[in-house]
């Protein structure tokens, strides 16, 4: 059986991150390097199976160079709380700070060089997006009108190794989990998955059949 880890997730973002069509005439947003998106693929993946107080952990990642981040296609940014203290991104900070975040209407900013910076800062959270409830309805199939996503690159962990990555309000790919578990603290996660990438047909056609095996933290 092939393997594959949140790194293959991240050449796959990187391959398409300025080859997609865009739904207006501006640029690609900045995206981080590729050793920052790794680390915060990674760091999501792992605290995906991660569980606060008997529940799991569900959130969204916003990433972006400083706390004003645009909409896409529309003028303005969206509505941020900053952090007075930031925060270096973690398994055990994204625990922290996921149950009083909503992925429903909201999203963990994620402050991070982008990839022509040449800047050698690690990713640290800078506060809480709010990017509005009919978004992830809309993606959910539950609503037609939602107000423009935010124009970044945004990571929305919906379960045990299932990351859906979108530039705004495009996706671009995801792992799709078939079997998730942890054994133990000091055990094996292994998590099965399919890695995808959206086509005309259907966004969640398979491409590859993959599998993660990692030690647990």
């Amino acid at each position: 059986m092939p393997y594959a880890f949140p790194i293959d997730l991240a050449d796959q973002v990187i391959a398409r991150w300025r080859t997609f069509v865009t739904r207006h005439d501006r640029p690609a947003p900045p995206l981080p390097s590729p050793a920052h998106l790794r680390e915060i693929l990674e760091t999501a993946f792992f605290a995906s199976f991660v569980r606060e107080e008997g529940r799991d952990l569900r959130f969204v990642l916003c990433c972006a160079p400083d706390v004003s981040v645009p909409r896409e296609g529309a003028d303005g940014v969206a509505a941020v709380v900053p952090f007075q203290q930031l925060r270096p991104l973690s398994v055990d900070a994204i625990r922290s700070l996921a149950p009083a975040v909503s992925p429903t209407n909201a999203a963990i900013l994620v402050r991070c060089p982008p990839e022509d910076s040449g800047s050698s800062a690690g990713c640290q959270i800078a506060g809480v997006l709010n990017v509005g409830s009919n978004l992830a309805r809309a993606r959910s199939g539950r609503s037609f009108y939602h107000r423009p996503a935010p124009y970044a690159l945004v990571i929305d962990v919906r379960d045990a190794g299932e990351l859906h990555v979108y530039r705004g309000g495009i996706k671009l790919g995801g792992a799709l989990p078939e079997a998730a578990s942890i054994v133990s603290r000091s055990g094996v996660v292994r998590c099965v998955a399919r890695s995808y990438a959206p086509n005309t047909r259907s966004e969640r056609t398979s491409r590859s059949l993959t599998a993660y095996e990692m030690r647990a933290w």
